[in-house]
């Protein structure tokens, strides 16, 4: 069964290359400096609630998340991709590309792995799949180490067990896009 669906996201995910692309370059021209994620954080929030996406929230450290049958003392599997550039928003966000790579500050670090996140959250909402376990998709505020949403939680419970969560298919930005789950 997991293997069947797998096969359908990746088949989805080659389909909807382009789609994932142009999100790639609507994401890269909102400036989302560290600690100043809050106009990226509004975009994916009314990007998925366009999609249909029930109960998506800003939290307080400017985290867009997406909990999809998340009930309390539920198992479930939170997938996070940040949404800041360590760029001054005063940096030029221009997207470039020559057909192969993308450029622009913060397209590989990491907008990228955003775009590929936010086109598997379509993916389920648009196929209407329905996860074995809760699935928490977590858009985080905050550079590599300053991961805000991580440690809140971490802060309040169990420490997460993490679990590569495998390629997604495309190269996106010269980036091999690949994502970390982390179950608690």
């Amino acid at each position: 069964m997991l293997a069947t669906e797998n096969s359908h996201l990746t088949k989805y995910l080659e389909d909807s290359v382009e789609d994932t692309h142009r999100l790639l370059a609507n994401l890269v021209a909102i400036p989302a400096p560290s600690h100043n994620e809050e106009k990226r954080a509004e975009f994916i929030k009314a990007w998925l609630e366009d999609l249909g996406a029930e109960g998506v929230y800003i939290d307080s450290a400017k985290n867009a998340v997406y909990p999809l049958l998340v009930g309390d003392g539920d198992d479930i599997v939170v997938f996070e991709a940040h949404t800041d550039t360590v760029f001054p928003d005063t940096t030029p966000f221009e997207f470039k590309s020559d057909g192969t790579n993308f450029y622009a500050p913060g397209v590989g670090d990491d907008t990228a792995s955003v775009a590929v996140l936010m086109s598997v959250i379509r993916y389920y909402l648009t196929k209407r799949i329905v996860p074995a376990n809760g699935a928490l998709f977590v858009l985080n505020s905050g550079e590599e180490g300053l991961l805000l949403f991580t440690y809140k939680y971490n802060e309040a419970g169990e420490e997460p067990r993490e679990a590569t969560a495998g390629t997604i298919p495309g190269i996106i930005g010269g980036y091999d896009a690949k994502d970390t789950a982390y179950a608690f």
